[in-house]
C-alpha cells in the first residue's frame, strides 16, 4: 500500500501551515483542506499523541484518508537534545502534526500500521521542520510516495474522527 507522509506545524513567527505536502495535495492546491481536516478537530488537546484516522470527502478527488497524530513540539524536533517545549513568539506551545495520507476512502480496518512505520515517517519529515525553523520560509518540501506493509501484531489502534467533508 502507498502512502505520502505530511508534516503540519508553525514557527516562532509564521503561522500554521502544510510544511510538507503529498504531491496530490500541492498538485490541486489543497493543502488548506489538509490542515483544516487536522486542525478542526473538538478537544483536539485531548487527544495528543494519539493516532487519529479521519476521511476527507471532497470534489475534486475521489477523497482521502488521513493517518494522523498531533504533539506538543519540543526542542527535539529542532535538533537540540532537550524535552523543553517549542513556544511561539507570544509564548505559546506549538503543535506538531506528522502523519499519512492515502489516496483513496479507506475503511479503518484496511490500514495496518505499526509504530516502526511512524518512526519512519518522523526520520523522513524532521529535517524539513528543522530548515522551516531555521530559514523561517513559506516553501513547502513535496513527500515521495512510500510502501506501508506490516504482518506485525503490535498495530496500533486509531480514533475515528468523523469525515471532514470540503464545502465549495
Amino acid at each position: 500500500m502507498s502512502v505520502n507522509p505530511f508534516l503540519i506545524s508553525r514557527n516562532k513567527t509564521l503561522d500554521y501551515r502544510v510544511i510538507v505536502s503529498p504531491s496530490v495535495i500541492e498538485n490541486f492546491h489543497l493543502n488548506s483542506i489538509l490542515l483544516d481536516a487536522v486542525f478542526r478537530v473538538p478537544n483536539l488537546d485531548e487527544l495528543e499523541n494519539q493516532f487519529l484516522y479521519r476521511q476527507i470527502d471532497n470534489k475534486v478527488a475521489s477523497g482521502f484518508t488521513i493517518i494522523f497524530r498531533v504533539k506538543i513540539a519540543t526542542l527535539k524536533e529542532i535538533g537540540q537534545n532537550s524535552e523543553s517545549l517549542l513556544r511561539d513568539q507570544q509564548g505559546r506551545e506549538i503543535r506538531f502534526c506528522e502523519g499519512l495520507l492515502f489516496e483513496e476512502r479507506l475503511p479503518r480496518k484496511e490500514i495496518k500500521m505499526t509504530h516502526d512505520i511512524f518512526s519512519r515517517i518522523d526520520s523522513l519529515l524532521i529535517n524539513y521542520y528543522q530548515d522551516f525553523w531555521k530559514e523561517n520560509t513559506s516553501r513547502v518540501g513535496i513527500s515521495l510516495p512510500f510502501d506501508i506493509f506490516s504482518d506485525a501484531e503490535d498495530l496500533l489502534e486509531f480514533i475515528e474522527l468523523p469525515s471532514f467533508t470540503v464545502r465549495s
